[in-house]
């Protein structure tokens, strides 16, 4: 248990330290970077380098990645087919922060290399994997109807 433990403590450092790797830019801002349409109810495999990410439910049947905070040499690659979709952010500097829209109906596969990731409630699958950081998840409230 105990090295288990340690290797973990490892693998976020490691993970923080390539996500620190040349922060020598200044804080920069960039807009939406990537916007495709995508069906509802398809699958989004997002792999993701250290940062602060948001994920929510877009208001139409789009996935769109914002880029904001010191975005530095960070790249984005957003692929997506009949039904399948993949969103990449790589080389992301200290600071980075990234807001990523889907279709409010969608399975979600995201493998996250840490940092904080907010996930807004989306509706579908979702499996989450990350090496290290902060994952919240949120849920739907169920509405409670009142009796007049």
């Amino acid at each position: 248990m105990l090295i288990a433990s340690a290797l973990l403590a490892a693998a976020c450092h490691s993970a923080r330290e390539s996500a620190d790797a040349g922060d020598t830019s200044a804080p920069a801002t960039k807009s939406v970077v990537a916007d495709k349409p995508f069906v509802a109810a398809g699958t989004i495999t997002m792999e993701l380098d250290g940062g602060l990410y948001v994920i929510r439910a877009a208001a139409d049947n789009h996935i769109r990645v914002a880029l904001t905070g010191n975005t530095g040499n960070a790249t984005t690659d957003l692929t997506a087919g009949d039904a399948a979709a993949t969103v990449q952010v790589k080389d992301t500097p200290r600071n980075f922060h990234a807001t990523i829209e889907v279709p409010p109906v969608a399975d979600l596969v995201v493998h996250f290399k840490g940092g904080e990731l907010v996930m807004e409630p989306i509706t579908g699958n979702k499996d989450v994997q990350s090496y290290g950081g902060e994952i919240k998840i949120g849920r739907r409230r169920r509405q409670r109807h009142r009796r007049a």
